[in-house]
């Protein structure tokens, strides 16, 4: 799978079970030349979207790895842009909120981000004071 999306198949410890390490994959990203042709733009775009899946919006608990499911949803760019990447993301949190309530857990993945900004958002007294106005009227709410 990784041979026909990315270009490549990666190093045997860089696959851990079906995920794929981000160190490994942003390694790959550098190696972009200075002449790419179309197929290997496709390639290191897949990538990049691969680590922006797994590296803000759906981490995992130890937030060093993509699973390789979402690298088949990438085969068609055209199809990306109608997946609807933002339920998506927050089911994605709720699943981990979820399993973050047992005493044994000690890290929550999914994307905090998200929930953090909605705390500040609805819960004012603990957002940050920032003085500098911005030009984006929720960032200044």
């Amino acid at each position: 799978m990784c041979a026909k999306y990315i270009g490549v198949v990666p190093l045997q410890n860089a696959l851990v079970r079906s995920t794929l390490k981000l160190k490994w994959l942003k390694e790959y990203m550098l190696t972009l030349p200075t002449e790419p042709i179309s197929q290997q733009l496709a390639y290191l775009c897949r990538a990049y979207i691969l680590g922006l899946i797994s590296g803000v919006l759906m981490l995992d608990k130890l937030e060093n790895r993509v699973h390789l499911m979402y690298l088949c949803m990438l085969a068609y760019f055209d199809r990306v842009g109608w997946y609807i990447w933002d339920s998506t993301c927050l089911a994605h949190l709720c699943r981990e909120k979820c399993r973050a309530i047992y005493p044994t857990s000690i890290k929550m993945g999914g994307c905090t981000m998200l929930l953090q900004s909605w705390a500040w958002y609805h819960m004012s007294f603990i957002h940050p004071r920032v003085e500098r106005q911005s030009s984006y009227p929720l960032t200044n709410r």
